[in-house]
């Protein structure tokens, strides 16, 4: 019988109680624990659903033991993570990525590029118009643009050039990652006033990058479902 893969987690709370885990073998895979919540059972099924929807592996066959967890880091951040926001900047993420990690993120990327673009197409008009998913149809798209610029810009600054679409953001991002020092760290401002600077690398970019787009995708859904489940 094949062995189970191994998985590393890293663990981003804050002082609310929250948490955020994340794998840090699947860039951008991660779960939202409420307080009290174990964080061990919400990485197995976090992990089994991204192996699934990435077509890594048969969702039948996405069976993760909890033996094959082990938490390597814990760390308390200012964000607010029960609403996805993360600023957490990892040991692993400090390292430079393999070869073999840029298809893997390159592809879920598009994957979730994909499944968000057609999602923001596919929902009826009434579910912007009555403010369920936060903004209109065009804020919707031109806030995961602006994110996917951010992103991009953190490893390579480009002024104040403005990405005019989603998929030119997207492109952005994608050359981002792979022209730069894989072991590039670099320290930036915050996008909003106020907010503390970041310490960025190619890994955290690469793992930011798949969650925020899952997650605008998942807050939509959430958004739609009310019509069924209120």
């Amino acid at each position: 019988m094949k062995a189970s893969a191994a998985y590393s987690l890293a663990i981003e709370r804050n002082r609310a109680g929250y948490a955020l885990v994340w794998c840090l073998e699947l860039p951008g895979c991660g779960a939202l624990i409420s307080p009290g919540g174990e964080p061990t059972a919400s990485a197995a099924l976090a992990i089994a659903d991204f192996v699934g929807w990435s077509h890594l592996r048969s969702a039948k066959h996405a069976q993760v033991p909890t033996e094959s967890l082990s938490v390597v880091q814990n760390l308390e951040s200012g964000a607010a993570v029960q609403d996805g926001v993360t600023t957490a900047f990892f040991f692993h993420d400090g390292g430079a990525p393999s070869p073999r990690e840029f298809p893997l993120w390159a592809n879920c990327h598009d994957l979730a590029l994909d499944q968000f673009r057609e999602l923001v197409g596919s929902l009826p008009d009434l579910v912007f118009d009555g403010q369920l998913a936060g903004g209109s149809r065009d804020q919707v798209l031109a806030e995961a643009v602006a994110a996917e610029q951010s992103l991009a810009f953190k490893l390579r600054p480009l002024g104040n050039r403005k990405a005019p679409s989603l998929i030119e953001a997207h492109s952005w991002l994608q050359q981002a990652v792979c022209d730069v020092d894989p072991g590039l760290r670099v320290h930036r401002e915050a996008d909003t006033e106020g907010g503390l600077p970041e310490e960025w690398s190619v890994r955290k970019v690469m793992r930011r990058s798949i969650w925020e787009l899952r997650y605008r995708s998942a807050r939509l859904r959430a958004a739609a479902n009310r019509i069924w489940l209120p």
